[in-house]
């Protein structure tokens, strides 16, 4: 790691200590840094995966989880989305991040 990457590393660690996230069960904030030399391009769905903040799922668990906590009128408004989604991308992918099911969907563009 290059001394300047490592200096602001050090200060945000310092800026951070004993700050909470509260939303997270009063998680502390946890200071990392992405190397792109060794990892290639930063991508926030592969990121969030190799921090193990998301799990794959499918749309079947996915509507499953709808299903639970929301009424038939929703479950049926998040077929449809899936649904336009999955025609207009070209890739629809299922997670659950930190038990909330998530979707990410790709473009043809970059």
């Amino acid at each position: 790691m290059e001394f300047q990457t490592q200096k602001i590393l050090t200060e945000l660690e310092t800026l951070t200590n004993g700050l909470i996230y509260p939303l997270t069960g009063d998680a502390p904030y946890k200071t990392f840094c992405c190397l792109l030399k060794e990892k290639g391009e930063f991508i926030l769905e592969k990121f969030l995966f190799d921090v193990k903040a998301i799990k794959v799922s499918n749309c079947r668990e996915f509507l499953n989880n709808v299903r639970e906590y929301s009424s038939d009128l929703i479950l049926e408004r998040y077929i449809n989305l899936i649904k336009i989604l999955d025609n207009s991308l070209n890739s629809l992918h299922f997670y659950d991040y930190f038990s909330i099911p998530v979707m990410f969907g790709y473009t043809s563009d970059k």
